[in-house]
């Protein structure tokens, strides 16, 4: 069994990125009705959370940032665990639950109460640091900081206690553990009738301690306060018990998503517009009552797959140059060259990705190849398929430096030095190559060997590559007649089969799904196969748009091309003058 737990990815993008996310606060999006920002309170946190309005609303805030994926992970398992110490590895295993069920009423708020109960015994100096983040960001003064700075500003004076190292920033957390998701909405800084202002996005705390986590004093709380790093590992855990439970999707957030017979659900049209990611719920299948969790929600499988994630037929002199599009995302260049020493950021974050280091053993034959890159939107199809047809030589874990057990740091790269305890130096840890992922190396019959790497962002996040859980795997029973290629109807879902090492996998056979959590596929390729080199055209018409966009080098201002799993995105050629 395969099954990689995604580790923290703490230090992520400070930065907005306009490259594939979806603008924030479109112009007449509606306040949400019961003043609570989409948020429930358990009986034990304070009620200021989902008090009814007595007063008028908070003026909206413009819509000038741009939100981004929430990624965190779906992990039941760890919370029958106290929170471990740091140094002691944890347990790796994930339970992805059914499509539509949820986890037993009793499991979150026992969670919960434990959860906090921890955080109350954190150390004075650890608290004080959380202060410390928000005081560093409103004494700062750049621009693009600005709303970060109003919204905190405004948390701090609404939220009693929140500047005092006995509450620190524990409101705002359970503020955050109980948000069910919203696609959309008006922003609203936080007041005393919304205490955590209004939720405008599935990532709307993330967004706000996003700020935070990338301050300098939150990069080294983040990268080396172990206390820290196990707390908030076991915040994400609780939140991910919550995306399970039936309390992450209560009747007017379902409404939201899913609509009703009076209602339209939530919708994103395919446009062919840069940075834009179309969601239709019609093209998903739903259970007869709809979902009954925001799990189930975000684990969706595709209806009538052969009709909206076709694999194009094409020559058979030419399949073996094609390759398809692994995922729904925004597809761009890391490099059209890559390079031994060259680290490629992607955009909008610290994050950056060096091909040596991301596929250990194989790396060097990438070199000098290009390569791309995939963001995925937290509406997209998160089910991964295999880009080009061959036979799997590798499949493997790399736990990178985002790991539980962190100052084990990586044990397939033991000689990378580690920093010391008293270090403040962050940036070590910030390479991509050194995220846990999970990588695939195809040997094809034209292109030699390709890579695929699938990493996890933000939080922790969990990438499924067997069918252990059979209800989220390949869409699980309710699947059975739709099957992704190569799968004959009635054999799908469920019964889909898995890959394995040494298996001929057809291009468009299934390999998994990423959990509640990271989205982000590499694909790498070599220069030349055989002492011919090889010349790749990689161009895709948008979801919704009718003409071929060609790849572009990503930067902050550039723009991703949207494409649906399986569509065709490139095609190599031999040069003709080696031939």
């Amino acid at each position: 069994m395969y099954r990689v737990t995604l580790a923290l990815a703490l230090a992520l993008a400070s930065s907005v990125s306009g490259l594939q996310l979806p603008a924030r606060n479109p112009a007449g999006n509606k306040v949400r009705s019961d003043c609570s920002g989409g948020m429930m309170v358990p009986a034990k946190v304070p009620a200021r959370v989902g008090d009814v309005c007595s007063k008028p609303r908070s003026a909206a805030l413009p819509s000038t940032r741009r939100s981004r994926p929430l990624y965190m992970r779906i992990d039941p398992e760890a919370l029958a665990q106290p929170i471990p110490p740091t140094d002691a590895p944890r347990d790796e295993k994930t339970t992805d639950g059914a499509l539509n069920s949820e986890l037993p009423a009793d499991l979150f708020e026992p969670a919960r109460v434990v959860l906090f109960e921890s955080f109350d015994k954190l150390s004075l100096e650890t608290k004080k640091s959380l202060i410390g983040c928000v005081d560093e960001l409103l004494s700062s003064t750049t621009p693009e900081r600005q709303m970060a700075r109003e919204w905190w500003s405004a948390w701090r004076q609404v939220n009693p206690g929140a500047n005092t190292t006995a509450i620190g920033l524990r409101t705002f957390f359970e503020q955050w553990l109980v948000y069910a998701i919203v696609p959309t909405g008006t922003a609203m800084l936080p007041s005393e009738e919304l205490p955590a202002g209004n939720p405008d996005s599935p990532g709307y705390f993330i967004t706000e301690w996003d700020y935070l986590a990338n301050t300098a004093l939150g990069l080294s709380l983040n990268g080396f306060d172990k206390e820290w790093r196990a707390w908030f590992v076991e915040f994400l855990n609780v939140r991910g018990l919550f995306i399970k439970s039936k309390q992450s999707f209560p009747l007017d957030v379902k409404v939201e998503w899913e609509g009703n017979a009076t209602t339209k659900g939530y919708s994103a049209p395919a446009t062919g517009e840069p940075g834009e990611h179309p969601f239709d719920l019609s093209t998903y299948l739903l259970p007869p009552d709809g979902f009954d969790t925001f799990n189930g929600f975000f684990l969706r499988w595709v209806r009538d797959f052969a009709i909206n994630r076709p694999l194009e037929e094409v020559a058979a002199d030419v399949a073996p140059y094609t390759i398809v599009s692994p995922a729904d995302g925004g597809q761009f260049f890391l490099s059209n060259q890559s390079t031994t020493a060259d680290r490629h950021t992607l955009p909008g974050k610290y994050d950056q990705f060096n091909v040596v280091e991301a596929f250990p053993g194989y790396g060097e034959k990438f070199v000098g190849g290009p390569l791309l890159d995939q963001l995925l939107w937290f509406t997209d199809f998160h089910h991964i398929f295999a880009p080009v047809s061959g036979t799997l030589v590798s499949m493997h874990v790399y736990p990178g430096s985002y790991n539980y057990d962190f100052y084990n740091y990586d044990p397939y790269h033991p000689d990378l030095p580690k920093p010391t305890d008293n270090s403040d130096e962050a940036g070590w840890y910030q390479q991509l190559a050194r995220h846990k992922r999970f990588v695939w190396i195809f040997q094809t019959e034209k292109l030699g060997l390709v890579g695929m790497a699938a990493i996890g962002f933000w939080g922790v996040g969990s990438i499924v590559v067997d069918n252990e859980d059979a209800d989220t795997w390949a869409g699980g029973p309710i699947a059975r007649n739709d099957p992704p290629p190569g799968v004959h109807a009635g054999k799908g879902g469920d019964l889909t089969p898995v890959v394995k090492v040494g298996d001929y996998v057809t291009q468009g056979s299934y390999l998994g799904h990423f959990g509640y959590g990271g989205s982000s596929i590499v694909l790498a390729f070599q220069p030349e196969v055989d002492g011919t080199a090889l010349t790749y055209d990689f161009s895709a018409i948008p979801t919704g748009g009718k003409v071929p966009v060609p790849f572009s080098v990503a930067t902050l201002t550039g723009a991703s091309v949207q494409v649906n799993a399986l569509q065709q995105i490139g095609v190599a050629s031999p040069d003709a003058t080696e031939v």
